[in-house]
């Protein structure tokens, strides 16, 4: 990545942070991009909150995901957008291999997500996610 890494600028390194569409474009880490979080992060405190993936799924379950999000993404990600990347990154983090979606079926969705993100862009029409609740 030019001007450094991923990382760099999503885990608040000092960086410009990257905009959802740039991240939804190059998806590496599901949760990572959307929370701009380490996978892992053993400074925190509650242990609940040191595995990224355990946290953002308990967190969708409990319509709290909104709290863990990027702050920076918000107002920036087209609402259809934002309920299939998290619908994606939910099916990819199942603790049962088996019950996780195949690569291709995963890339598919993100390039319908990124679709219907570069559509809200370019006309404004679609709300943009903002909702604090999931429910």
């Amino acid at each position: 990545m030019r001007n450094g890494t991923l990382r760099d600028h999503i885990y608040g390194s000092g960086d410009d942070p990257l905009p959802w569409k740039q991240r939804l474009e190059i998806c590496i880490v599901l949760f990572g991009v959307l929370c701009a979080r380490k996978p892992i992060d053993r400074q925190r405190l509650n242990e609940n909150e040191c595995h990224l993936a355990y946290w953002a799924r308990q967190s969708i379950l409990d319509g709290t995901l909104c709290s863990i999000i990027d702050p920076y993404l918000m107002g920036q990600i087209a609402t259809e957008c934002f309920f299939i990347f998290v619908d994606i990154a939910y099916s990819c983090t199942c603790r049962e291999g088996n019950s996780r979606p195949e690569t291709g079926e995963v890339e598919l969705m993100l390039e319908r997500a990124l679709e219907l993100q570069e559509k809200a862009d370019s006309c404004r029409c679609v709300p943009l996610f903002l909702n604090t609740n999931l429910e």
